[in-house]
């Protein structure tokens, strides 16, 4: 078991001493390695570089899955072993958990999700998607963009308005927002008028 990095004023430590050894630690020790993003929300801070050169001195290994890299030890028979749990993590989605990868996705479940997301209104699309985003972590808003059709600043949108709980119950859009409203012009007519 790793013990979990410490926190003082917002500087972060840890038992293993440097970050290249707290992530070597963590990843050996992690029942289906890691994935670079994972990693930075454990230990709070950019981990690509230090994973890369871990596995530049051989002490981790790296797998692509699913378009990205799953770091996992570089024991043989662990490796596989965190690869297959990977792997089943990603086919079944948790209740709680991040939606799989869409190249994992069964289809059964995919076409779900379009046909809830196609009864959503524009603001409860926005913020299903930035709840996904949030869920699913660093590279969260273009991953759900992408699986569900939506611009990336659409996703960020709704993921900032969960953070700061800046949503509006019994409102699609913000007060003022949208096409500003015009007066309809009354055509003026050629005709005298009957009362002249």
């Amino acid at each position: 078991m790793v013990n979990c990095p410490w926190s003082c004023e917002e500087v972060w430590f840890s038992l293993q001493g440097t970050l290249l050894s707290t992530a070597a630690a963590f990843v050996d020790a992690s029942p289906c390695g890691y994935f670079v993003d994972e990693l930075d929300n454990v230990l709070h801070v950019g981990t690509r570089d230090p994973l890369r050169k871990l596995v530049a001195q051989s002490r981790l290994k790296r797998s692509r899955l699913g378009g990205q890299f799953l770091y996992h030890s570089s024991d043989a028979k662990c490796g596989r072993k965190q690869i297959l749990e990977r792997r089943v993590m990603l086919a079944e989605p948790g209740v709680a958990g991040a939606l799989p990868d869409a190249a994992f996705m069964p289809e059964e479940l995919k076409a779900s999700i379009v046909l809830f997301f196609s009864m959503l209104d524009e603001k409860t699309r926005r913020l299903y998607a930035g709840l996904e985003a949030l869920k699913t972590g660093r590279g969260g808003d273009a991953r759900i963009a992408d699986l569900l059709g939506l611009s990336v600043g659409t996703v960020a949108r709704g993921r900032r308005e969960l953070m700061k709980r800046d949503v509006e119950a019994d409102r699609v859009r913000k007060a003022g927002a949208g096409r500003k409203s015009q007066e309809k012009k009354r055509r003026k007519s050629s005709m005298p008028s009957k009362n002249s």
